[in-house]
């Protein structure tokens, strides 16, 4: 396979089957289905969060416009409590790919890790001969949007609340009078894990890219 054709193969569901392991009862096809079906929700969830977080701006800062389109209380607060929704699904979202990504790797290299124990550490150990690779799936936890996202699905998941902020986003303790400066902060919070959500997606794709020419130079 020559150089311009392994860079066409930009994510592993388009790796040729002729590269996966033939051992019986090896998972890496259905690995590949499910990191594709992965992005696919990913793709989805993004839109919904990013289409409800421009109504969310909206009504935030349309509170102190004095104009007729100073929206109702409970049509502020219901715009923002769905943009948590869809942020949170896609928290948890981002937090499967990597996993499935992990187990894929464990798959594709017939590693022979428990699935249970599959994770970033054990594959370090069993893929010690390779460096490159490594390096790659490393980008998954060390100081990267996508880990930053993660921890934020943690402590939704554990604390179910941001450190920071309220359910609704808005920042705490509210210790400002004044209130422009406090609608400001609170769109701020929107607009950051909005901008965090999309970049992470990009980061996640171009991570996949790299995992899988990675694979296929190996193998050639």
């Amino acid at each position: 396979m020559t150089k311009k054709n392994v860079n066409e193969i930009s994510q592993v569901w388009k790796i040729p089957k002729k590269y996966f392991p033939r051992h019986k009862g090896n998972e890496c096809k259905e690995y590949v289905q499910e990191i594709r079906r992965s992005f696919t929700s990913l793709k989805y969830n993004l839109r919904c969060l990013q289409y409800s977080s421009s109504i969310s701006l909206f009504n935030i800062t349309s509170i102190t416009s004095k104009t007729l389109l100073t929206p109702k209380k409970r049509d502020v607060f219901d715009s923002v409590e769905e943009f948590v929704y869809h942020y949170e699904n896609f928290c948890n979202r981002v937090f499967s790919n990597r996993e499935k990504t992990y187990q894929f790797i464990n798959s594709f290299y017939n590693l022979g890790i428990p699935k249970k124990e599959v994770g970033l550490n054990k594959l370090k150990i069993a893929l010690s001969s390779k460096p490159g690779l490594i390096s790659l799936l490393s980008k998954f936890e060390n100081k990267s949007l996508i880990i930053k996202t993660i921890e934020e699905r943690n402590r939704l998941t554990h604390n179910l609340y941001f450190n920071e902020t309220n359910r609704f986003l808005q920042p705490t303790p509210n210790e400002s009078k004044d209130f422009e400066k406090f609608i400001k902060n609170w769109a701020s919070q929107i607009k950051a894990r909005s901008k965090q959500s999309l970049d992470t997606y990009k980061q996640l794709l171009e991570l996949n890219s790299r995992i899988s020419i990675f694979l296929i130079r190996e193998k050639n």
